[in-house]
């Protein structure tokens, strides 16, 4: 009997994969799939040394890069612009350039700071692009760079990332749970807040599609992300948590969490340079992609529950 030849795997390069979206890719992906990640750090793949991601393409084969890494810290950014251009802006150019040379397809991951927040309604993926912040700028710079370099990329624009893993909001929250500590939340700023869990689940089902579609170019191009459409403000986000948790007895009596101390605050931009710098309306409109891809939308609250639940699991266990 004549054995079948195994098909060789399509190989996917993850970079920054220590942070939020690249463990919720690991925290997800099975090692039977049709393709493999192969997941690097900062510090096994540092993005803004073309060489290095050079020699990385070319020893693993990648066809497939999901660019997760960047800098993130919105109020740093702002005192160093160049850290913050040199790895969201000139990192995302070389990897283009690569991907361009080596007809891979980009998977990239951009945000709704690229955005002024001024406008009334959601935004779309044809709204002009006006960022107030210097974080807001570099990504659009490496926006533009993918755009104007290739044919084959998907970048999905996110607005308030968060999961249980890394350093995000939620979990920033759920610290405060356990310390018991008094704090405020904004109340007049908005979006959809997008969970890294179901953004990482998302993401897995896309890669079949596009494999099985790598010439359609409906498939390409910028795509906004996030769940129901549903405005939500970093109260509200926190609120929902908290009785997330109250309707647990066993949560609140075994990590002893104290959720009523939450107290709602107005962001005044003129008094308040770190809100100067943060776009009031990140909503952005998502039917584009889920149309697109045939993937089934989530509501906030679902994803909400998902990542309390494996943080609980995960996290503090």
């Amino acid at each position: 009997m004549v054995k079948k030849k195994k098909k060789n795997k399509i190989n996917v390069l993850v970079t920054g994969s220590n942070g939020q979206l690249g463990k919720s890719l690991k925290y997800f992906y099975k090692k039977n799939s049709i393709y493999k990640l192969i997941f690097k750090t900062k510090k096994q793949l540092n993005i803004t040394k073309y060489l290095e991601l050079k020699k990385c393409i070319e020893a693993n084969n990648i066809k497939i890069i999901i660019n997760t890494a960047a800098y993130t810290n919105v109020d740093l950014a702002q005192k160093y612009s160049k850290i913050a251009n040199s790895v969201n802006a000139v990192a995302v150019k070389k990897i283009s350039d690569l991907c361009k040379i080596y007809n891979i397809l980009l998977i990239h991951v951009s945000t709704d700071y690229v955005f002024d927040g001024l406008k009334k309604k959601p935004y779309t993926e044809l709204d002009k692009c006006l960022p107030l912040s210097v974080y807001g700028e570099s990504k659009l710079k490496g926006d533009k760079y993918i755009v104007q370099k290739l044919d084959k990329f998907i970048i999905l624009r996110i607005a308030w990332l968060y999961g249980p893993f890394g350093n995000n909001f939620f979990s920033k929250v759920m610290y405060k749970f356990l310390d018991n500590k008094n704090y405020y939340m904004i109340s007049n700023q908005y979006a959809y807040p997008a969970s890294s869990i179901q953004l990482a689940k998302d993401i897995l089902k896309l890669i079949p599609i596009i494999l099985l579609n790598k010439y359609n170019k409906k498939y390409f191009g910028i795509f906004n992300y996030g769940p129901y459409q549903r405005k939500i403000s970093r109260y509200m986000f926190v609120k929902k948590l908290s009785k997330l948790i109250i309707k647990n007895v066993s949560l609140v009596n075994k990590y002893k969490l104290k959720t009523n101390s939450i107290k709602n605050k107005f962001s005044k931009k003129k008094n308040n340079n770190k809100l100067e710098i943060r776009p009031k309306n990140s909503m952005l409109e998502n039917i584009s992609f889920f149309k697109t891809f045939k993937i089934k939308k989530q509501t906030f609250d679902n994803n909400l529950k998902l990542s309390l639940t494996i943080y609980l699991k995960n996290v503090i266990n």
